[in-house]
């Protein structure tokens, strides 16, 4: 490498360091807010429904795999989801869906819905994992907060709250201008380990019932089980 080269790269680096050019154009929010979790909580509150588009990566005893999936959520517990992505090509195409106890779950392979208790019907695990996530975010909330710092994740500055230790820890990424989660991480000895990015989000835009019966799908034969 060259001396005025070396020079130069030198000077650049030390210019990133001095202006945080590592993330160009922004400045972390480094305060945060005293009632941040009750503020976050409020606006959890306010969120009636969610279409969403999401990264999951789990691991544990039974499998290990990386999804994309779009998930519709209306309060209380409407609920649907379809698997877009899967390093495992059974999951791929699959959409469930359950209002209630009431579940219906479709394989494109077969073009078959089952329909019956969702506990019966659902996709295995990453079900699980979906309801889980949703109630954490819009249901129970974090409420018992270990340590709350700042992070950057996905292109944006979040706040990170670290929930205890002690059983089925969980961490929450909330965006820092709108306190809406970004990013959930949870260990849990029943699903195993396992994170949820949210890459695209849209609230409280009037989602219908009919997004919820997969009955309502033409031409194709059902199971109840």
């Amino acid at each position: 490498m060259q001396p005025m080269y070396r020079t130069l790269l030198l000077a650049v680096t030390l210019l990133c360091l001095s202006t945080s050019c590592s993330v160009p154009g922004i400045t972390p929010q480094t305060d945060i807010p005293p009632s941040l979790v009750q503020q976050s909580q409020a606006v959890a509150q306010d969120v009636q429904d969610a279409h969403l588009r999401v990264e999951v990566k789990l691991s544990n005893t039974l499998l290990k795999d990386k999804q994309v999936l779009e998930i519709w959520y209306v309060r209380p517990d409407s609920i649907r989801l379809e698997i877009l992505e899967s390093t495992h090509s059974g999951f791929r195409d699959i959409v469930a869906a359950s209002q209630g106890n009431t579940g219906w779950a479709y394989r494109h392979a077969t073009r078959q819905v089952d329909t019956g208790p969702i506990d019966n019907v659902k996709p295995a695990i990453i079900y699980d994992i979906v309801r889980s996530t949703l109630s954490l975010l819009w249901e129970t909330h974090p409420d018992r907060i270990d340590t709350i710092s700042t992070d950057y994740v996905n292109g944006k500055w979040t706040f990170k709250l670290t929930g205890p230790r002690d059983t089925d820890p969980c961490t929450l990424w909330l965006q820092q201008d709108t306190f809406l989660p970004l990013k959930v991480q949870c260990e849990s000895t029943r699903l195993g380990q396992y994170t949820v990015i949210i890459n695209e989000a849209e609230y409280n835009i009037g989602l219908t019932d009919n997004l919820f019966d997969l009955t309502l799908l033409p031409g194709e034969s059902y199971t109840v089980r």
